[in-house]
């Protein structure tokens, strides 16, 4: 029988997983080896330098820039708050005085007598990464961060924008399928992360940063109310820096497309208990999937190994091309390479959807859904 390998979106109740959770730059590991962590304790911290702001003293003081270092009165390496006063002038027997105050907190980096101009950086910025997922520590990355592992629930979306969140799951829809409104989010959900089961409104979406809610994973939206959303010139391939407020993840695509019932079924299971969501995606080489999770309930069965290995039957879906979110079976593989939609030659697998119409999709465009998390 034909066989391919392509990648797969899990969704499990309890499956082993592995993340790195790193720095930007270097700064300094809290954590140990083999140390137990929490999902929102923080594995290592860095200073961000601070923002340079420049400050044109010779033009507010109106004096050549050469008198700019007589008229200082801070030393350049010396810490100022904002308001306090950095440089004054005088003139007509000292009737009249100009001044220049701080705009910020921070240190006087240089001051030049070449262009009248001071330079102050703000005061660094602290950056600190939390575990994410409550698990152990399985290795140190020296100066820079860790890698967790852990035995996690865990559902894997399609699409998602918005940072890292975390907060107790609460349910809002009673069945997949069902369409998240505006007047479903209420003033209680502050701080939580909702768990839809259907397409999200527009309004829903404001509704979402009204009230405060940390996050709402639902099936799917309208790909005109994402660009509402986050920006009709923002890059989608890479997302996750948005800045919303909150973070949206799309288990299924964009559309009128119902949740898959075992992914329905296991965030309802979580309903109550603290998860951890991310919505950073990356389509393009080097996936990344946003993702949902969260401690094992105890009755929570193992995930069986979870192969790549896909073959005629397998349950897949569409993630990148006209046929976005289609979920479908295997219906062939075919061994040579062959012409696909935008003229170039690649491998493809031929995909009958649910639809009931067949198409050919290349490999790398197609995810594997797992028996253990898929749709059932």
């Amino acid at each position: 029988m034909a066989r391919a390998s392509i990648p797969g979106l899990l969704v499990s109740p309890r499956a082993m997983v592995r993340r790195r959770r790193v720095l930007p730059i270097r700064g300094e590991v809290l954590v140990e080896q083999g140390q137990s962590v929490g999902a929102t304790d923080v594995v290592a911290r860095a200073l961000l330098p601070g923002e340079i702001h420049p400050v044109n003293v010779a033009s507010v003081l109106g004096v050549p820039c050469a008198e700019v270092p007589s008229c200082m009165r801070v030393a350049a390496g010396e810490s100022v708050r904002r308001g306090r006063l950095l440089a004054e002038s005088r003139s007509f027997f000292g009737m009249f005085r100009q001044i220049v105050e701080s705009p910020v907190d921070g240190i006087l980096e240089s001051v030049s007598k070449v262009t009248g101009q001071i330079m102050l950086r703000a005061a660094p910025k602290p950056l600190e990464i939390t575990a994410y997922m409550p698990g152990r520590v399985a290795s140190v990355i020296p100066g820079f961060g860790v890698e967790i592992e852990a035995e996690i629930a865990f559902v894997q979306g399609i699409f998602g924008v918005g940072g890292e969140q975390s907060g107790t799951l609460v349910r809002i829809s009673d069945r997949p399928g069902e369409k998240v409104d505006a007047d479903g989010i209420l003033d209680v959900h502050r701080g939580a992360i909702l768990a839809g089961g259907g397409r999200v409104t527009r309004e829903a979406l404001a509704r979402l940063g009204a009230v405060g809610a940390r996050g709402l994973v639902t099936s799917s939206m309208d790909a005109a109310d994402l660009l509402e959303l986050i920006g009709a010139t923002r890059n989608l391939s890479v997302t996750g820096d948005e800045g919303l407020g909150f973070t949206l993840i799309l288990t299924e695509g964009f559309g009128e497309l119902p949740m898959a019932a075992r992914t329905f079924d296991l965030l309802a299971s979580l309903a109550g208990h603290t998860v951890s969501v991310s919505g950073a995606t990356q389509i393009r080489a080097g996936v990344i999937r946003p993702d949902v999770s969260a401690a094992p309930l105890d009755s929570a069965p193992r995930s069986r190994d979870l192969s790549t290995s896909v073959e005629p039957g397998a349950r897949v879906r569409i993630v990148r091309g006209k046929a976005f979110g289609a979920l479908g079976r295997v219906e062939g593989i075919p061994e040579a390479p062959r012409i696909t939609g935008s003229g170039g030659r690649s491998l493809v697998l031929e995909i009958r959807l649910d639809d009931g119409g067949l198409v050919e999709a290349p490999r790398s465009n197609v995810e594997l859904i797992h028996a253990d998390g898929g749709v059932g």
